[in-house]
């Protein structure tokens, strides 16, 4: 066989037992060791003792010259490389390729060196799993493009996912990383399509049938998800019920699915405690499952997310601007003390949820047939829902700033009370007495702690009845003072009257 041949035989069992690279200064490296003239006799007489490269030794130590017989063997490797046009291993059974960076243009962002990306242009698509830094070190400087300075952003009202507009007084690329749910065309409907999807599939209809009983509730959760889609909602999503009545189906599986998995997310446990809010960025949707709130600080955090504008908070990056974000949020929890709501708030959609669990009202067979439709990019259910959604006038929340309060709303405002509000609430909605003096109230406070609380001052008693309307209706009273005390004038329409044969209300008489 002429040496040549055998050459290139000897590259072809280099390149598939072996990762090879070659620097930019021509130096062989393989499996990571540097091979040059001084490294070459050692290198080739250790990897000759392998049975089927031994009959190679005799013919490169006959070649004319070690660096001869170096540079020759260089040269059959990269022509096998060109040839390959990445790398190929040996695992015993088949051959694993290196990535290819064919079609992939880097682009990196004007506002944060740090963050390169690629964009393909055969799929026209942006890679974001593409590593820049691995990128540089597999491609030879010759044939690496330079990133292009442009405005990387999360925009999803926008649908090109590159373009061309002004950014701080120039025209620049817009590289947009807001990727469509799968169910999405990537083109607007005509009428005539638009019309195709104006039915809720059936299977839908009676989920959310089973989870909102009371139907002005279930309209209000298919409008909060039509603003989801469409905009942002401007209220939390609140389920607050019993475990295994399908809140995580509704919250995680069909949500991921309508607003695609790349933009819903779930919020970690520290999510509130924490000083990095990062999740904020890139999400159409975030989801607080089992967390409790309970005290201001959780509260008042969760309010400042439902803001669109946001400081991002991210690990040492220091924060010197707000950005826009686009998440709505949902909340999930089990128990009444999970979730701690004011009378007055206004952040917080409370839906008003079954008690009955999802696999006490459907077989195994029909849950798994709704969970698994919407785990199916390509089942055309999703896409029914979804563009029904779209174009679904709403019917209760007029707009994204809309706040649901039903009878569960209520039922959390009463456990978030502190006791001497709940006692107040009891005496006036059930005793029905059309007044309290100042010290039965202290009296009956005394007697429902056992002595361990203070009947609170006069200006918060007077404060909670001119705000606090029970079940969002009626006012309970107001105060009335005379000389030296003052007293609770209770609503009328919590009053009991006892009318005799005179028709006189002897209750509210005062007998003098």
């Amino acid at each position: 066989m002429e040496y040549q041949a055998l050459l290139v035989e000897l590259a072809e069992s280099i390149i598939e037992d072996c990762a090879i690279k070659f620097s930019t200064h021509g130096i062989l490296s393989i499996n990571g060791d540097r091979v040059t003239l001084k490294e070459f006799p050692s290198f080739m007489m250790n990897y000759c003792k392998v049975e089927k490269t031994r009959k190679f030794l005799p013919v490169l130590l006959d070649a004319q010259s070690p660096s001869h017989a170096l540079e020759s063997l260089k040269v059959e490797l990269k022509r096998l490389q060109s040839t390959y046009k990445s790398l190929i291993y040996k695992d015993g059974s088949s051959n694993l390729r290196g990535y290819s960076y064919d079609n992939c243009v880097p682009f990196i962002s004007v506002t944060n060196a740090k963050k390169v990306l690629f964009y393909n242009k055969e799929t026209k698509s942006i890679e974001q799993n593409l590593d820049y830094d691995t990128y540089c070190k597999t491609i030879d400087k010759e044939y690496q493009i330079r990133p292009m300075p442009c405005v990387i952003e999360f925009n999803p009202y926008r649908p090109e996912q590159i373009y061309t507009s002004e950014y701080n007084h120039k025209t620049c690329t817009h590289l947009n990383t807001y990727k469509k749910p799968d169910w999405q065309f990537a083109r607007k409907l005509t009428l005539e399509e638009s019309r195709q999807y104006s039915k809720l599939p059936a299977i839908v209809d009676e989920f959310f049938t089973h989870l909102f009983p009371e139907e002005r509730c279930k309209k209000f959760a298919f409008d909060w998800l039509h603003f989801a889609l469409t905009s942002r909602c401007e209220t939390y999503l609140v389920m607050n019920g019993a475990k295994g009545i399908g809140k995580n189906v509704l919250s995680e599986t069909i949500c991921s699915a309508l607003i695609g998995r790349d933009n819903h997310k779930l919020a970690n446990v520290g999510a509130l405690d924490g000083n990095f809010n990062s999740i904020l960025a890139e999400s159409r949707m975030i989801v607080f499952d089992e967390f409790k709130i309970s005290n201001d600080e959780e509260i008042n955090r969760l309010k400042r997310y439902a803001n669109a504008e946001q400081t991002i908070e991210r690990k040492g990056i220091d924060v010197n601007k707000t950005e826009v974000t686009y998440n709505s949020y949902v909340i999930c929890n089990n128990s009444l003390t999970d979730m701690r709501i004011a009378w007055d708030d206004r952040r917080f959609s409370v839906m008003d949820l079954t008690d009955k669990k999802l696999d006490d009202v459907w077989d195994t067979k029909k849950i798994d047939t709704l969970i698994n439709t919407f785990k199916n990019p390509e089942d055309p259910t999703v896409r029914e829902f979804g563009y029904w959604l779209l174009y679904r006038q709403p019917e209760i929340m007029i707009n994204p700033f809309s706040c649901f309060k039903g009878s569960h709303f209520y039922k959390l405002c009463y456990t978030s009370m502190p006791e001497w509000a709940k006692m107040i609430i009891d005496e006036v909605t059930t005793s029905g007495k059309g007044y309290f003096e100042e010290a039965d109230l202290k009296i009956m406070y005394k007697d429902r702690t056992n002595g361990v609380h203070r009947f609170p001052q006069l200006s918060k008693v007077d404060d909670f009845l001119k705000n606090y309307k029970h079940n969002g209706v009626d006012y309970l009273g107001h105060i009335e003072r005379d000389n030296r005390t003052y007293y609770l004038q209770v609503n009328e329409k919590f009053v009991k009257t006892s009318k005799d044969n005179t028709g006189i209300d002897w209750q509210n008489v005062d007998l003098l």
